[in-house]
């Protein structure tokens, strides 16, 4: 629970460990659904270790919060900021597939389609790589303008011929 670990950073305040249970209470207060909360722990993360490996992280952590929240504009702000200060931590991936999501929801595929061909482009390749592929094909078939050259694929038919044994 949440309150467990804020109680081991309370108890390990300013050691490594109170860190990582400061930041592990805010992950929990967002799997159990609060969001105000949790954003607010990881902000002050962020706040208090600002330079830590783990900011990336807790930074992701704001986002999703706000994307929780429904605030869409934020979240594709902070997500920014996760690719603009962190580029090379692997969080850079995750936060380019959440930012093509976000457009695909605000009804920009272009932008999509650009956050989902940068992480199929990503050296080294990343374990997001396959849900990008997954999310761009899903996309491009929808939005076909995308991609010049590419053509709408029909939908099979559901029309089944009986089998017969004539020659």
């Amino acid at each position: 629970l949440a309150s467990e670990y804020l109680r081991v950073a309370e108890q390990h305040a300013g050691t490594p460990a109170g860190e990582r249970a400061s930041l592990y209470a805010a992950d929990r207060l967002f799997s159990e659904g609060k969001f105000v909360d949790a954003k607010a722990r990881f902000e002050k993360y962020l706040a208090s270790n600002p330079a830590s490996p783990a900011a990336a992280t807790a930074l992701m952590g704001v986002a999703a919060c706000q994307e929780a929240a429904g605030e869409t504009d934020k979240a594709i702000g902070t997500y920014g900021q996760v690719l603009s200060l962190h580029a090379s931590a692997p969080e850079a991936q995750q936060a380019k597939l959440a930012l093509g999501l976000l457009y695909e929801l605000k009804k920009q595929p272009d932008q999509a389609l650009r956050q989902y061909d940068a992480v199929l482009n990503a050296k080294p390749p990343s374990v997001w790589r396959m849900e990008a592929e997954m999310r761009r094909e899903q996309l491009v078939r929808v939005n076909p303008q995308l991609v010049p050259g590419a053509s709408v694929v029909a939908p099979a038919s559901t029309l089944v011929l009986p089998a017969t044994n004539a020659p």
